[in-house]
C-alpha cells in the first residue's frame, strides 16, 4: 500500500521502470524534488514515540495494549524512504476530511474486465468487507466488459508480458463519469495487471483522493487456488487501506496499522488487517460507526473466511473494548 499523494493523486507503487531492477522502487508519477537523504529524513521512531502519547478516549485508549508499536524501519522499507509526519486524532479532526452525508454514502465497487469463479468471489468478499470495516452500505456493480477497454487503454507487460490496464483511462473514463450521485467513494478492481504510465512496469493500483475514485488490482497478490487465505487478506488490505486515505487518514506511525506505508508485498503481509486505536478513533469520529458493533461483523466475517489470527485478534479487541466501555456507562 503505496500512497503518493500529489495533485490529489495516490498510488499502489510495484516496480516502476520497464527494465528489470532489483527490488521495487519509488518512482513519481509526476516530476518531484529528488527524494531527501537518510539525513534529511525525520526521525520515524520519536515522531511514534510522540504519537503514540496522545490520549485517546478511554475506549481506544485501553486497545492499545493489544498493538505493537511500529518498529524502526529497516533499509528498503517504507520509512526508510520517505519523509511523513504522521498524524495525530487531533490534527485529524482539523484536516476537514471527507465525510459521508446523507445523500452520499455508499461506497461502490466495480468489477472490470474478465474473473474466474474464484477471483469473482473474492470480488464479492471484498464488497462484504469494506461494508463490515467502514459500517457503510457497499453496492457492486455490473462489470465492465474487457471489450469495452480500448487498445489505447492496454498494453503487454515489457518484463513478464502479462496483459494490463492503463489506470488513468478507467478513472477518466470510467470511474468519474461513472460515479453515483450517492457515492462517498467508488473503487473499481480487476483481475488484470495494471500501470499508470508507460515508463512504469506495474501499480497495485492508483487513486484520487479529489475525486474519491481508485482502481486496484489483484494480478500481484499471490496464487489464489493453493494459498487463499493470504490472496483474500492482500486483496482486502489494499482495498480498505486506500478507502480510508479517501477518508483523509494519512499513513501511520505509531503502530503496527493497517494505515502503515510498505514498499512491497512482504513488508504489507506483517501489517495487520485492522487500524490502531488512533486511526479506529478517527473513523468512528467520522463515520458515527460503533466500534462493537463493527468488530462483531469483522469477527464473523474472519471467521467465515478462514482468517484465523485476524479473527483472534477481533476477539481480543472486542472484550478489550466492551470492558472499558462499560465504566464509562456506570458512569452515565
Amino acid at each position: 500500500m503505496l500512497l503518493i499523494a500529489t495533485l490529489g493523486i495516490a498510488c499502489l507503487v510495484g516496480i516502476a521502470a520497464s527494465k528489470p531492477t532489483p527490488a521495487p522502487r519509488y518512482v513519481p508519477t509526476v516530476p518531484r524534488p529528488p527524494p531527501p537523504s537518510p539525513e534529511e529524513l525525520a526521525d520515524p521512531v520519536a515522531i511514534g514515540q510522540t504519537l503514540r502519547a496522545e490520549t485517546l478516549e478511554p475506549r481506544f485508549e485501553a486497545l492499545k495494549s493489544l498493538h505493537a508499536p511500529l518498529p524502526a524501519p529497516q533499509p528498503g522499507e517504507w520509512l526508510a524512504e520517505q519523509d511523513e509526519d504522521g498524524q495525530s486524532f487531533g490534527a485529524y479532526r482539523v484536516s476537514e476530511p471527507v465525510r459521508p452525508t446523507a445523500g452520499a454514502r455508499t461506497i461502490y465497487v466495480l468489477p472490470i474486465g474478465a474473473f474466474t469463479p474464484a477471483e469473482r468471489r473474492v470480488v464479492e468478499r471484498t464488497a462484504d468487507f469494506l461494508s463490515r470495516f467502514y459500517q457503510l452500505p457497499v453496492k457492486t456493480l455490473d462489470a465492465l466488459p474487457e471489450s469495452e477497454i480500448p487498445i489505447t487503454a492496454r498494453r503487454k507487460n515489457p518484463n513478464d508480458g502479462r496483459p494490463q490496464i492503463l489506470t488513468a483511462w478507467v478513472m477518466r473514463k470510467v470511474l468519474i463519469p461513472r460515479r453515483p450521485f450517492d457515492a462517498v467513494a467508488m473503487l473499481g478492481l480487476t483481475a488484470t495487471d495494471l500501470y499508470p504510465d508507460p515508463a512504469w512496469n506495474f501499480v497495485f493500483g492508483e487513486a484520487s483522493l479529489r475525486d474519491r475514485v481508485g482502481v486496484w488490482s489483484m494480478a500481484r497478490n499471490g496464487d489464489l487456488e493453493h494459498e487463499p487465505a493470504l490472496f483474500l487478506s492482500r486483496t482486502l488490505k489494499i482495498a480498505a487501506h486506500e478507502l480510508g486515505h479517501m477518508f483523509g487518514l494519512q499513513h501511520c506511525l505509531a503502530w503496527r496499522c493497517l494505515l502503515n506505508g510498505s514498499n512491497s508485498l512482504a513488508e504489507s503481509d506483517v501489517q495487520p488487517l485492522e487500524p490502531c486505536p488512533a486511526c479506529l478513533q478517527k473513523l468512528a469520529w467520522n463515520l458515527g460507526l460503533e466500534p462493537a458493533k463493527r468488530f462483531e461483523a469483522l469477527l464473523a466475517f474472519d471467521t467465515d473466511a478462514g482468517l484465523v489470527d485476524d479473527a483472534a485478534f477481533l476477539r481480543r479487541s472486542l472484550e478489550t473494548y466492551a470492558a472499558a466501555k462499560a465504566p464509562d456507562a456506570r458512569r452515565r
